[in-house]
């Protein structure tokens, strides 16, 4: 696939995050006041920082913050399935349309295997009929979005992508084809993500690169119609490109904007799908030119280019 054109794409409405223990949402609109800190800023060499006091380890959720979340069974829900019904229900705030025409598009690579893990050790430990059936509908990927799209009764989409950051950008070209297709007329991503003991010992085992990014909580972004939101970042995918192509811009972004690239290296992509929202929040939010350009990939696999462009 070469070029996808995208005629009046999406805005960007909102950008939001969460980060466990407290799962306390926060927004950041943008054109309003000054940013608020991510959890994480991004330099030039796609090197991630995290701040100080995120909690990179197994974490607890009370079942009170499960409860609020709107899940239902939240009890035997995943966290990250919390976690992003939790950003999801923040963001609904800020969205115009009814629950029929907003979607949802959902990535994660770690909210099943807490639970097939929970499943499978109880049946070893205790025997099979002990084990909690209530925990199999949360085994499935597709869960984190349906249940989600269920809590909050949305219903123009639900889908859930994997392959962490990989994943995100392929969740942003449907959410684009969803405007384009007028499937929604707003669209929630969400990405999150959540530690558990086999994720731990295989990343210490295996040497994982970004096992120092092992995160509890959410990002995302609201996207919304231009019928919607007529200021804002308006965004479309300029490329779809290849490991190794060269990349010609067209005349229309080749001067006057700002470049902003996020390649990733390692072989695995887990637990990086929440860095995409944070990192197109840390473009928009330093740029000085009202276009810029959002390279996001992985240096082996290809990936996307996007274009931003403030529109009044």
């Amino acid at each position: 696939m070469k070029v996808i054109s995208v005629i009046d794409g999406p805005l960007i409405n909102v950008f939001g995050w969460l980060t466990a223990p407290d799962c306390l949402p926060v927004i950041s609109v943008p054109g309003v006041g000054k940013s608020p800190a991510a959890p994480c800023t991004f330099n030039a060499s796609s090197d991630v920082i995290l701040q100080d006091g995120i909690e990179r380890g197994v974490v607890d959720v009370p079942f009170v913050i499960r409860k609020k979340s709107g899940v239902a069974r939240s009890r035997s829900a995943s966290k990250a399935t919390i976690f992003a019904s939790t950003l999801g229900r923040e963001f609904i705030k800020y969205c115009h349309a009814s629950g029929e025409d907003i979607g949802i598009a959902c990535v994660s690579s770690s909210s099943t295997l807490p639970i097939a893990w929970e499943f499978e050790s109880a049946g070893v430990r205790d025997g099979w009929n002990e084990t909690d059936t209530m925990l199999l509908p949360s085994s499935i990927p597709s869960a984190i979005s349906t249940q989600i799209a269920a809590a909050h009764n949305l219903h123009a989409t639900a889908l859930t992508f994997l392959d962490g950051m990989m994943g995100a950008c392929s969740a942003l070209e449907y959410s684009a084809l969803c405007f384009h297709y007028q499937r929604a007329q707003e669209i929630l991503l969400l990405c999150a993500e959540e530690v558990s003991p086999p994720y731990q010992i295989a990343a210490e085992h295996i040497n994982y690169v970004h096992a120092g990014l092992l995160f509890n909580g959410a990002s995302g972004i609201v996207l919304s119609a231009p019928t919607q939101k007529a200021i804002g970042w308006q965004f479309k995918i300029i490329h779809r490109y290849s490991p190794g192509e060269q990349t010609e811009f067209p005349p229309e972004w080749r001067t006057d904007r700002d470049y902003y690239e996020m390649v990733l290296k390692s072989e695995l992509t887990a637990f990086t799908s929440w860095l995409l929202p944070l990192f197109i929040h840390q473009a928009v939010s330093e740029a000085k030119s009202h276009k810029v350009i959002v390279k996001c990939g992985h240096e082996n696999l290809g990936g996307f280019i996007l274009g931003l462009e403030w529109k009044e």
